[in-house]
């Protein structure tokens, strides 16, 4: 079902006026959100939309396995010790506070994930790493505020979309056990596009063509954005890690079918001028 019908169908549940989602009686869904500024742990508005992420779910997962661009390797290692690290700019620290979050270890789950991991032959790494970032846990602090939930965070390799989005296809599995896979990125990510006075049309052309590509279910084109997506080079001038981090909850919705049932969005502003907050749910 694309997001168009779905949106029209009876089965639509409307959570709030910026977000409409889905709940499946049985399977765990997939996440991206956009982590935005290191203030996202206090900004209420984007909370809220976060917290409506989560209202959305099923049920409350029994772990949570989460990847962000901000962690890179040669390969992938885990981090599962409940252990939150501020990787943030020191001017940051004030508006953030203590706010702390330590949900409880997860070796269990990470060990689970190594099994799952092995089966794609992507270089893993024996040894965890000692924490899991702030564009994770930030997010986690707004959809699962107890803190939990136990949380493995991978390191994303640098490896090419196909690649990705077939590490995220091997996670597919842990949805039918309840544990929900998150990508933390941003659909726009252009640092010298910041604080602009209007959002700039490719920021826009971008975020809506990747809209209507996965309205349609084309994931082949999803999966080339960089040659196919207008302005990419513009909304992407890195190696494009905080888009293709949501290549892993994409995979991991689509499983061994390669196809999504639905992708359920929220419509809503840029921060800073260029940086799209979007996030979306995949079924």
């Amino acid at each position: 079902m694309k997001r168009r019908d779905f949106l029209t169908s009876g089965a639509a549940l409307l959570l709030a006026p910026e977000i409409i989602l889905a709940k499946s009686p049985t399977t765990m869904p997939s996440l991206f959100f956009a982590h935005g500024a290191p203030t996202l742990a206090t900004d209420e508005k984007r909370g809220k939309q976060l917290q409506n992420l989560a209202n959305g779910l099923p049920r409350s997962p029994r772990g949570i396995v989460a990847i962000t661009p901000h962690v890179r390797a040669e390969y992938v290692s885990l981090a599962a010790t409940g252990v939150a690290r501020r990787s943030f700019p020191r001017r940051f620290v004030e508006n953030i506070g203590n706010i702390e979050y330590t949900p409880p270890p997860a070796e269990v789950l990470a060990q689970q994930l190594r099994g799952l991991l092995a089966t794609t032959h992507v270089p893993l790494s024996p040894e965890s790493h000692a924490a899991f970032d702030h564009t994770i846990w930030m997010g986690l602090l707004h959809m699962f505020p107890a803190a939990n939930i136990p949380v493995v965070e991978m390191a994303m390799p640098f490896m090419p979309p196909e690649r990705l989005f077939e590490i995220g296809q091997s996670l597919a599995p842990l949805r039918d056990e309840d544990v929900l896979v998150i990508s933390s990125g941003s659909l726009t990510h252009n640092l010298a596009a910041l604080f602009v006075p209007e959002t700039p049309t490719w920021a826009k052309e971008f975020d809506q063509w990747i809209g209507a590509t996965l309205d349609a279910g084309d994931i082949d084109a999803v999966l080339d954005w960089r040659s196919k997506a207008p302005a990419a080079d513009i909304a992407h001038p890195d190696d494009g890690g905080h888009f293709n981090v949501m290549l892993y909850a994409l995979g991991a919705a689509a499983g061994s079918n390669g196809t999504i049932e639905q992708a359920s969005a929220a419509d809503l502003d840029f921060e800073f001028g260029s940086f799209s907050t979007r996030d979306y749910l995949f079924i």
